[in-house]
């Protein structure tokens, strides 16, 4: 919900297989993740600028929350 969606929407997502991760979490195991999604070299960038500026890749979410950023990849 933090992300401007509704309850309803935030469960939906969740429901669906969205995934919320802390941005240290992210970070640490940033390899291990590329790895296992099978992210092509030149499209690690993209993950990569979003740990750097906090702005979302495409069909992902960052907020921040009681002082802990997270990532949310979103699954509709």
């Amino acid at each position: 919900m933090e992300d401007r969606h509704t309850k309803k929407e935030a469960v939906d997502y969740l429901c669906n297989g969205s995934v919320v991760y802390e941005k240290e979490e992210f970070e640490k195991f940033f390899d291990q993740y590329m790895e296992e999604w099978n992210v092509e070299e030149e499209d690690k960038e993209e993950y990569k600028k979003m740990i750097e500026s906090n702005k979302p890749a495409f069909d992902w979410g960052v907020v921040e929350y009681e002082g802990v950023t997270y990532f949310i990849d979103y699954v509709a």
